[in-house]
């Protein structure tokens, strides 16, 4: 083999070298394979897996609302006036409401209802006494009052009991009906005390209810005079004070069922 065959054969040898280093940089680049001199291993890329999460949540929710329960009173002619007795407690019912709500992001978006119940209150049955019992308070000293005892037919316990004469604020001589404002008479509230009815007030003595005011609600009365300074100590009126008070007429019309 001369010189000119054995450079032939040395420069085709780097000719297949080089193709070879080639195909394997190629191989490495494009299809990631890693090429050796006995066999190509096929180095395959696997995507991971892709999650998608929502911004969207939807819960079913149930929402009670309370239906109070409502007091019903009824006349009772075994009980005093004065007495009550619960006959049957009250319960109170409600709604309830089935929802579907979306939230976006924690927040509420959207809100459907379902379906609705209702579960009826039950009302309170108060019996309310009618029954007139008459009695006797003692009397004895008062000034207007001749007799050393008197009949009532319902007493009044913590009564704030004031005093007024033609000189207060808003008052003239005369009542709100049409009444010239002296000593024994004395302001009411109608819804409590029928007007013209007669009362006995410890340490004033009898009055009729001839005047009404807009201070005088509840269990509140104000005994007149024509002069308060005058005739107070007259009689031995001492001043506003919570006191019993007595009511004489029994007029069908005096009783009520307000609690």
């Amino acid at each position: 083999m001369n010189e000119i065959t054995r450079f032939a054969i040395f420069i085709l040898s780097l000719f297949f070298i080089y193709k070879i280093s080639c195909a394997q940089t190629f191989g490495q680049r494009v299809l990631g394979a890693v090429f050796s001199s006995k066999d190509i291993a096929v180095r395959q890329s696997v995507s991971p897996m892709i999650s998608t999460i929502t911004s969207f949540e939807e819960k079913e929710e149930m929402v009670e609302e309370a239906i109070p329960y409502e007091t019903v009173y009824v006349k009772n002619a075994n009980l005093e006036i004065g007495e009550k007795s619960v006959e049957k407690e009250g319960i109170d019912g409600k709604w309830i409401r089935a929802y579907k709500v979306t939230y976006w992001y924690g927040e509420e978006a959207k809100r459907e209802l379902l379906n609705t119940e209702k579960e009826p209150a039950q009302n309170e049955v108060v019996n309310v006494g009618t029954k007139i019992v008459w009695r006797k308070v003692d009397t004895l000293g008062e000034k207007n009052v001749s007799d050393a005892k008197i009949s009532y037919w319902k007493k009044m316990p913590d009564v704030w009991a004031t005093s007024y004469d033609k000189s207060c604020y808003g008052c003239n001589e005369y009542t709100a009906l049409g009444a010239k404002l002296d000593y024994g008479i004395c302001a009411v509230d109608p819804k409590k005390i029928k007007l013209y009815t007669r009362i006995y007030v410890p340490g004033y003595g009898i009055c009729q209810a001839l005047d009404v005011g807009g201070a005088i609600e509840g269990n509140k009365i104000d005994v007149g005079f024509y002069d308060l300074h005058a005739q107070s100590p007259e009689v031995g009126w001492k001043g506003a004070h919570y006191t019993s008070i007595y009511l004489l007429d029994n007029e069908e019309a005096n009783l009520t069922l307000l609690p």
